[in-house]
């Protein structure tokens, strides 16, 4: 053994390390990018589980199908050619968004509820949330009925049909969903909510009762088609509800700016129903557009119909006094000029007469002071100004002229009057028969190929980003939540001792150790099956490291333990046993847990006897000594398990023993016991030259660190550095993009593989 140099050399300052932590400042995504692929199978599972989550809703999903049909509301037009004068009467604008609003009225949807009896509601009963798309997708072929699932007879499983003809119940039971159970050939009974029976029938025939308090119920179904006790559900709506029910699936609008063309689409579940529904809507609009434009006609008809018969009189009355007064006078030739004058006082009164006509039509919709109103105000001004110059002629004849001018003029505006009348009555009644309406369907209602939903792409895509959001969320809050230690650099800023080495996880030792229980088997060694795996690699960089800090130890006694167990402290000591061996030390391993050592299991060797017989004094160092199947690799087992451990390492045969080993070894290893757990390890470290605790990454938290250097320092024992094992492969502080690198001091060359375990990882002996 080389004699220890009695100078200390106080450690540098690394620039490296400063130039390190100024990095570690800032968001550090390579950090988060190793995250994501440590824990990548959890990734990929919650996703996978995501896009299988969201092909089973678009799978179960009940599809939702549009029907569409397109209008067009013309713009004022006339189809009646010489009576276009007439037919102003009866053709009126209407805005489009009226039109909208009229198609989605009470008026139009209500006579649709009662043509197509949308207010009668049956439905087979369906097991919640996947009855509906159980019953369509194992839908049984042949027109046959699907078992009951699950046992469960109650509800429908696909096939099952029902038809309701009709349905009468009292105001109380409107909107009110009533059971109907099916019972065998073609009998059923019918149950309130609270399962009351109401009344029991037989399909094809009409069924009464008279409920108590309730009022009258009658039924009739004309179809049903089920297994026995299977339950329907019948609802008969109120017309309101009915009408409700379309107004939330129909929607109206203009296609295109200014197109007088209106879209009209329907959304349900059943496709043929949706068309037929449609196809009533618009054949009901369309009905009644004509209707409201014959409206018109047949008012204004009705106005003339009344003043006919009282102008008739009129007519009848004045050619009576005409031809009376004739005979009483005799023949009285009007003179030329008394004729043009009575031609002209006709004319006018007739143009009279028919702008105070237009004028009373025009003051229903426009006020006085409309530009129209006060145009056709100065034309009857006018009129009458005229007529009045033309009866002051008229008082300038003699008696006898001006009496019959009288008379005939009378005769003649009567006649005039009541035959203008005449036409235009004869007039609106062709315009009533011609009407049509403004509005024709140009495309009568089509289903859509497909359903619009669930669209089943856009489900499934959504699950999955939501499975890998919930994955890469249960990992970030995970790790947020540990509260253990994972960054080497933390650990050394907070005790001030130094990290030796980084040992990453090792998959290989994983899959190992489980093909060895399954087996049957104890003792794999991973420096045995993989020489180059990056943990051996790891601890050949601690070997070199332990070779320089050794040089000022007291003796080449090396002491490695733990917070608590579990850390991989059996996995450490055998492995860099092994590396040392294998660089051409001599090596001896003591495994000091003499409460649960399990050393001689990994190198496949007894366990007594042991250290516990050593110190006891019961076998010789000789016996005690095994030489493993690595060269220059002995251990010496634990022994038989004592019942006083921490009495027995306080023996002074034990320190002997441990000088006698320290003289014939290079290097002389110590498993200890977790420093928390027990006293053991205090007490070995007062033998050992160089004490190191292992901390497993993300297993301790700093005050657990703390703790267990200070436990070590009060009982004099100094902590030289620390190893961090299990280190997370994708961690961006230990791992390059080719391979990996743990630490500053802890340099080598790296490797292709990259493999990790998970949230927590790790890698630790059962019981060490």
């Amino acid at each position: 053994m080389p004699a220890p140099i009695q100078q200390t050399i106080p450690p540098q300052p690394n620039p490296d390390l400063q130039l390190y932590e100024l990095e570690d400042e800032g968001l550090d995504l390579q950090h988060y990018i190793g995250l994501v692929l440590e824990n990548r199978w959890l990734i990929i599972l919650l996703t996978v589980f995501g896009t299988l989550l969201g092909g089973a809703i678009a799978t179960f999903s009940t599809p939702v199908y549009k029907a569409d049909a397109l209008l067009q509301v013309e713009e004022k037009q006339s189809t009646l050619g010489a009576l276009e004068d007439v037919s102003s009467f009866i053709q009126m604008e209407t805005p489009l968004n009226a039109e909208i609003e009229i198609l989605k009225s009470r008026m139009v949807l209500g006579k649709v509820v009662r043509n197509l009896k949308l207010d009668l509601y049956a439905e087979p009963k369906y097991f919640p949330k996947i009855g509906r798309g159980i019953s369509r997708v194992f839908k049984p072929e042949g027109g046959q009925v699907a078992k009951a699932w699950f046992n469960l007879p109650e509800y429908a499983w696909g096939g099952e049909e029902i038809k309701l003809e009709s349905l009468e119940v009292p105001d109380s039971l409107h909107d009110m969903p009533l059971t109907l159970v099916a019972g065998k050939q073609g009998e059923y009974r019918l149950y309130y909510p609270e399962e009351r029976l109401i009344l029991e029938g037989t399909v094809g025939e009409r069924t009464e009762a008279i409920l108590e308090g309730v009022g009258k119920v009658s039924i009739f179904i004309s179809l049903l088609k089920s297994r026995p006790d299977t339950q329907f559900i019948v609802i008969r709506r109120s017309e309101l509800s009915a009408i409700g029910q379309i107004q939330q699936r129909l929607s109206v609008s203009e296609k295109g700016r200014q197109s007088a063309m209106l879209d009209l689409n329907l959304t349900g579940f059943d496709r043929n129903a949706i068309v037929r529904t449609l196809d009533e809507v618009a054949n009901v609009y369309v009905r009644q557009n004509v209707e409201w434009r014959s409206e018109e006609a047949e008012r204004t008809l009705k106005f003339l119909g009344e003043q006919l018969p009282p102008l008739k009189d009129k007519v009848n009355a004045a050619e009576i006094l005409y031809n009376s007064y004739r005979l009483e006078k005799g023949s009285v030739d009007l003179a030329q000029e008394t004729q043009t004058v009575l031609a002209s006082v006709v004319s006018v009164e007739s143009q009279l007469v028919g702008l105070q006509q237009e004028r009373e039509e025009l003051r229903q919709r426009f006020k006085p002071a409309h530009p129209t109103m006060q145009a056709l105000d100065g034309k009857i001004a006018r009129l009458r100004s005229t007529l009045n110059a033309l009866d002051k002629k008229v008082e300038n004849l003699p008696d006898t002229q001006q009496e019959v001018l009288k008379l005939e003029r009378d005769v003649q505006v009567n006649t005039a009057l009541y035959t203008a009348l005449l036409n235009t009555a004869q007039e609106l009644r062709v315009a009533k028969a011609g009407t049509v309406g403004n509005v024709r369907i140009i495309d009568s209602s089509v289903a859509s190929a497909g359903p619009i939903e669930p669209r089943k792409s856009r489900i499934v895509v959504i699950a999955t980003v939501l499975g890998l959001f919930l994955s890469l969320l249960v990992i970030f809050i995970s790790r947020k939540l540990q509260s253990g230690v994972e960054d080497p650099d933390e650990a050394e800023r907070q005790l001030g001792i130094p990290v030796f080495a980084s040992v990453p996880h090792s998959d290989l030792q994983e899959k190992l150790d489980k093909t060895g229980k399954r087996r049957g088997q104890e003792g794999v060694l991973l420096t045995q099956h993989a020489n180059e795996d990056p943990a051996i690699e790891s601890l050949r960089s601690l070997r070199t490291t332990l070779h320089f800090r050794l040089i000022d130890a007291p003796n080449n006694i090396l002491l490695i333990t733990g917070p608590s167990p579990s850390v991989g402290k059996t996995f450490i000591t055998t492995n860099l046993g092994a590396v040392l061996a294998l660089s051409g030390k001599r090596v001896v391993i003591v495994d000091c847990d003499l409460r649960k050592g399990i050393i001689h299991r990994q190198l496949k060797i007894t366990r007594s006897p042991g250290l516990s017989e050593l110190i006891a004094g019961t076998t010789e160092i000789s016996e005690a000594l095994h030489q493993t199947y690595i060269e220059n690799l002995s251990v010496i087992p634990s022994g038989k398990l004592p019942p006083n451990p921490a009495e027995l390492l306080l023996n002074k045969n034990f320190t002997l023993h441990l000088k006698a080993l320290s003289s014939s070894f290079d290097f002389v290893l110590l498993d200890a016991p977790p420093v928390l757990a027990v006293t053991d390890a205090a007490i070995l470290g007062r033998q050992a030259g160089t004490t190191l605790v292992l901390a497993r990454a993300g297993r301790h938290s700093m005050h657990e660190l703390e703790q267990t250097v200070k436990r070590l320092q009060q009982a004099g024992v100094e902590v030289r550095g620390m190893i961090f094992n299990d280190m997370a492969l994708y961690s961006s502080r230990y791992s390059y993009g080719y391979g990996y690198k743990y630490k500053r001091y802890t340099y080598q060359y790296s490797y292709s593989q990259k493999k990790s375990k998970g949230i927590l990882g790790g890698l630790g002996d059962k019981n060490g």
